[in-house]
C-alpha cells in the first residue's frame, strides 16, 4: 500500500477521479466539499458530483482541502466510517475516529503507554485543560460584548487560570485550576442574568425535570 506521500505525488494531477477507492478505503485527492446525501455521501468539486453510499465505505482518506458539515460527520460516526487528514506533503494531521467504531490494537497501546506514563499524560492533560479554559475566556468576552456589563474580575481568574496550566506538575493540580476557571464563568452567566430572576450557580449532569 502507498504512503500518503506517495498517494499525494502520483495521483493528485493526472488521476481521472479524485476519488481512489482500494477495497472500500476511499482516498480524496482533489478539494472540494464532502455532504450528507440521504444516506450516502456526496463529494462535489465544481460541478462534478460523486456519490458515495456510506455501506460501502470502510475508511477515507484526505490529501486536500475538503469541506465537512456536522451532518456528514454525524453520518460517518453512524456507519462508524474513520477518516485521517494529510498535509501537502503526505503528514498526518489527524484523525476522526467514531466512538463505536473499532480502534486499532497499535492505538490502544500507544493510549496506553501514554497513560503510564506520568510526564506525557500532564503534558497532554494540559493542553486539553489550556483549550479548555481558552474557550471559557473566549464565550464570556462574546456573552458580555453587547451587555456593557463588567466582567473585568472574572476574565482575570480565567486568565490566571490559563497562566497556571503551565506551572502545573500534577493531573490533580491541572482539575482544581480548571474548577476555578470555570466557576469564574459561571460568575459571569449569573451576572448576564441580574434581573432576570434567575441565577447560573452551577452545571448539573442530570437536572430536574
Amino acid at each position: 500500500m502507498l504512503t500518503g506521500t506517495e498517494w499525494k505525488e502520483n495521483y493528485e494531477y493526472w488521476h481521472p477521479s479524485a476519488l481512489i477507492n482500494e477495497h472500500g478505503y476511499y482516498r480524496i485527492v482533489n478539494n472540494g466539499v464532502l455532504t450528507k446525501k440521504d444516506c450516502s455521501l456526496l463529494f462535489e468539486i465544481g460541478e462534478n458530483r460523486l456519490f458515495l453510499p456510506a455501506e460501502t465505505v470502510g475508511h477515507l482518506s484526505f490529501f486536500d482541502d475538503v469541506s465537512l458539515g456536522s451532518g456528514t460527520l454525524k453520518l460517518l460516526a453512524e456507519k462508524e466510517i474513520a477518516c485521517s487528514f494529510y498535509d501537502q506533503y503526505g503528514g498526518l494531521i489527524g484523525r476522526f475516529i467514531p466512538e463505536k467504531a473499532e480502534t486499532s490494537l497499535e492505538l490502544l497501546i500507544e493510549q496506553a503507554c501514554n497513560y503510564k506514563n506520568k510526564i506525557k499524560r500532564t503534558l497532554q492533560a494540559k493542553e486539553i485543560e489550556k483549550t479548555i479554559v481558552y474557550h471559557l475566556g473566549k464565550m464570556a468576552k462574546t456573552f458580555t460584548a453587547k451587555s456593557g456589563k463588567d466582567i473585568t474580575k472574572q476574565l482575570t481568574i480565567i486568565e490566571e487560570s490559563e497562566d497556571k496550566i503551565y506551572k502545573a506538575k500534577a493531573i490533580e493540580e491541572l482539575l482544581l485550576i480548571e474548577v476555578r476557571g470555570r466557576q469564574a464563568y459561571y460568575d459571569v452567566l449569573s451576572i448576564l442574568l441580574e434581573g432576570t430572576g434567575f441565577a447560573f450557580d452551577g452545571r448539573s449532569r442530570r437536572p430536574p425535570t
